[in-house]
């Protein structure tokens, strides 16, 4: 999964701190071809939130990457539907993650590392790396 990175999201994405985390630590992925958000374990988004991905997807299109939200919860889902936020964010399953990777790594032949890493919203630990 060279070209692509995973970044599991956890807690809250709100005003603030956590959604600058959020908002640096997908600045720092320029580079890579796709970046997928998990939001599998986020209890809560706010405006600043939405805005955040808005502006996240925005950047990704000038870079030239691919940003999809993966593991949407009903309650996210709800809230991208009530803002029709729907129809500009991809959601996927892991399953699609595991296709698109899979299918990378047949035409390069190549395997390398996966690359995740987690947020937090608290900062006691921003950053795990998960093997």
């Amino acid at each position: 999964m060279g070209d692509a990175v995973v970044l599991r999201c956890v807690g809250r994405i709100v005003a603030g701190d956590p959604t600058r985390a959020l908002r640096d630590a997908v600045m720092c992925q320029v580079g890579k071809r796709l970046v997928v958000l998990d939001l599998a374990e986020v209890d809560t988004i706010d405006a600043a939130g939405l805005g955040d991905f808005i502006f996240l997807k925005t950047l990704a299109c000038v870079a030239g990457m691919d940003f999809k939200l993966m593991n949407v919860t009903e309650r996210v889902r709800a809230l991208l539907n009530v803002t029709q936020l729907d129809s500009v964010f991809e959601t996927w399953l892991p399953e699609d993650l595991e296709i698109r990777v899979s299918g990378a790594e047949k035409r390069s032949h190549l395997r390398q590392e996966s690359s995740f890493a987690t947020l937090h919203s608290s900062f006691e630990e921003l950053f795990e790396s998960t093997p």
